[in-house]
């Protein structure tokens, strides 16, 4: 049953009997207001968090293949007595003299795991699943997976328990595995 009355009439009577609701609503809405605001400005804030480090990743791919893309890493000109590489161990930093372990860890500072991070380094001979595999962070590996099958991944779950068996890499090829086998 269409009314009479031009189109953009009938539109403005439904924003101003909407816009009445809205109001009668307000004060039993107004007190979760702030929760709510806060919840949906957390939530824009990590997709954008997201979608930058997405970006960042394909812009890494992309970029692999040009010249300044490649080559080794140069040295830093300073290096300071709390940074340390993984397989510095009993190395000498320059300028410190008498400094056996750079690694001394602030007590303040709660350490990362280590099943968080990976070895810093791609094995030589890639034998895992996937290139590299084994120096992967939970962050590269989960961009890895956007790009895997369910059986590709089902090998790297095996690969993992068969090798350094780290609860978090499991737990997100698991999860991983699930979505793709159910989606």
């Amino acid at each position: 049953m269409s009314s009479p009355l031009p189109f953009v009439v009938r539109v403005a009577a439904g924003l101003v009997a909407e816009a009445v609701d809205v109001v009668r609503r307000l004060p039993e809405e107004l007190p979760g207001l702030p929760i709510a605001l806060a919840g949906q400005a957390a939530r824009a804030s990590m997709r954008l968090n997201q979608h930058l480090t997405d970006w960042a990743a394909k812009g890494d791919t992309a970029l692999a293949g040009l010249p300044f893309g490649q080559g080794e890493e140069s040295e830093p000109a300073e290096r300071t007595p709390w940074s340390r590489i993984d397989d510095e161990d009993g190395v000498e930093v320059a300028g410190d003299p008498g400094v056996e372990d750079p690694g001394v860890e602030d007590p303040g500072v709660p350490p990362l795991p280590s099943e968080e991070r990976g070895t810093g380094t791609a094995p030589s001979d890639d034998t895992g699943p996937v290139p590299g595999f084994d120096g992967l962070t939970l962050s590269e590996l989960r961009h890895v997976l956007k790009e895997l099958t369910a059986p590709e991944v089902a090998e790297l779950v095996t690969y993992e328990q068969e090798h350094q068996n780290r609860a978090s890499f499991l737990t997100l090829l698991s999860n991983r595995l699930t979505t793709l086998e159910h989606p």
